[in-house]
Formats: structure tokens, C-alpha cells, sequence
């Protein structure tokens, strides 16, 4: 494997885990935020957090770029969206969402509209900080 080759394959593998662009990840650019464990927000065991906790540790350092593009990696995987949206049963019980069959029944829109939501909630009732 070439040198070039070696360094695009990191790139991508990095552009897939951070949700960050090719040209970031290739050019060594990236900048990152400290990661809030939220592994007990998972619906289930097996469900990946960390773009989701990515999301909430931008949305508290108010990095829209990272927040756009997160919440584009996010959105469709309604167990994380699910699991975000845990932090509704503490604010509003009857809006919380109980089921992934609830958060796929909404519309992309509708869905990034409550990650959004949820990504800004979790530091008004959370009181970790992001950094592990």
C-alpha cells in the first residue's frame, strides 16, 4: 500500500467515526470536543452514542459547524435520536418519545428539529461536564 493511499484510508475511517469533511480529516484539521459518556442513554446495549454525545458536547460549545454536521450523521439512526431524546422524560413526560418506532414514524425535519432541541437540553440538565 502506497503512502498516499495509507493517508486517504485514515482519512476516511477518521471522516466516518468524527462526522467531519474529507478535507478536514486528510488535511489533519480537525478540531474535536471533549465527549460526555452516554452510554446510559442507549436504548439498548448495542447502540452507538458517540456521534450523539459528539452532538451534545458541540451543541454546549456552541460550534454550529459541528452541530450541522453531526446532527446530518445522527438523524438517521433513530436509536441515537432515541436515545437524545431520554433527556424529554425529564423536562416533558408526555412529549418523550417511548420507542424507536416512535422516532422513525417522524419525518427527517421533524427529527433533526428535536435532536436540536435535545442536544441543547442535556446542559441545562446535566451536570457533567463533556470532558472525559
Amino acid at each position: 500500500m502506497t503512502k498516499d493511499h495509507a493517508r486517504k484510508n485514515k482519512a476516511k475511517h477518521l471522516k466516518a467515526k468524527t462526522a467531519a469533511s474529507f478535507t478536514s480529516a486528510n488535511a489533519g484539521t480537525l478540531h474535536r470536543h471533549g465527549l460526555l459518556d452516554m452510554s446510559a442513554a442507549a436504548p439498548s446495549p448495542g447502540t452507538d452514542m458517540s456521534k450523539a454525545a459528539a452532538l451534545v458536547s458541540a451543541a454546549w460549545e456552541f460550534c454550529e459547524p459541528c452541530q450541522r454536521s453531526l446532527t446530518e450523521a445522527v438523524v438517521d439512526d433513530p436509536a441515537a435520536v432515541l436515545g437524545l431524546a431520554g433527556i424529554l422524560l425529564v423536562v416533558a413526560p408526555h412529549a418523550a418519545p417511548r420507542n424507536v418506532e416512535q422516532i422513525a414514524a417522524l419525518d427527517r425535519l421533524q427529527r433533526t428539529n428535536m435532536l436540536r432541541d435535545c442536544a441543547s437540553l442535556w446542559w441545562d440538565y446535566v451536570d457533567n461536564k463533556p470532558f472525559a
